[in-house]
């Protein structure tokens, strides 16, 4: 199925709806939108020191990439494919702090940079071990304290952050930590596409939300468009807070 969108707003038209109920176009989609994009995982808090691991699904549900953030004993940082290369059993299963890390299926032990180390009962097998038997590398950066990860990344982190760096910079994120008694989750059940496509146009906000639009100098609502990004700029009226 293909789709093409004018590069002229006025000349544009929605998606077909086979955009967003086709399974092989989520397929594709999830492959050549999401694999590629960086995601927040967490902050450095949660692999402070020496020894400590950090295992995550990647975009759990969608990708569902095991991962895990490692800090070796030279307090350098690692973001590995969580999975054995013998037989892919997940490697650490649980957050924790390690010398080293090993495989509960066959033994198979690496160094806290992925580095094979140590297999049981392979001795004298040819070209082993080889760097095939090191855990991948994958890709990560990080927004002051904040932990990013991308397992196909086609920009870098800092060009996909730039517009909001510049705006927010001043934020003191080094300050900030996670209250998990603020944290809510919502089931939406449709297309992600679907959801965003609500969430990126005000037109709307008079008829959805009237509490908002009385507060709101809707004329000027405004939306800013940036190369891996989109603001939306929303005034309140004057007097309102």
């Amino acid at each position: 199925m293909n789709f093409s969108i004018h590069e002229e707003i006025g000349k544009a038209t929605t998606l077909p709806s086979g955009f967003y109920k086709d399974p092989q176009v989520f397929a594709a989609v999830r492959e050549k939108v999401f694999a590629p994009s960086w995601q927040f995982v967490g902050d450095l808090d949660s692999v402070k020191i020496p020894g400590q691991t950090f295992p995550f699904l990647l975009l759990e549900g969608l990708l569902d990439e095991p991962l895990v953030f490692t800090r070796d004993m030279t307090d350098g940082l690692h973001l590995l494919s969580n999975v054995c290369t013998h037989r892919a059993m997940t490697v650490v299963e649980n957050a924790g702090n390690e010398r080293y890390l090993r495989c509960r299926y066959h033994g198979r032990r690496f160094g806290l940079d992925g580095c094979f180390q140590h297999m049981p009962e392979f001795e004298g097998v040819c070209g082993f071990p080889s760097p095939r038997d090191n855990m991948p590398k994958v890709d990560w950066g990080c927004w002051d304290k904040l932990l990013f990860a991308s397992v196909a990344p086609q920009a870098d982190l800092d060009a996909v952050l730039k517009a909001v760096q510049d705006r927010m910079g001043w934020l003191p994120l080094q300050e900030f930590f996670h209250s998990p008694a603020r944290s809510r989750d919502y089931l939406v059940r449709a297309n992600w596409a679907l959801y965003i496509d609500n969430y990126l146009e005000g037109f709307h906000i008079p008829f959805i939300h009237a509490g908002l639009n009385d507060v709101l100098d809707y004329e000027n609502y405004n939306a800013e468009v940036f190369d891996h990004g989109n603001l939306q700029l929303a005034t309140a009226n004057s007097g309102e807070g």
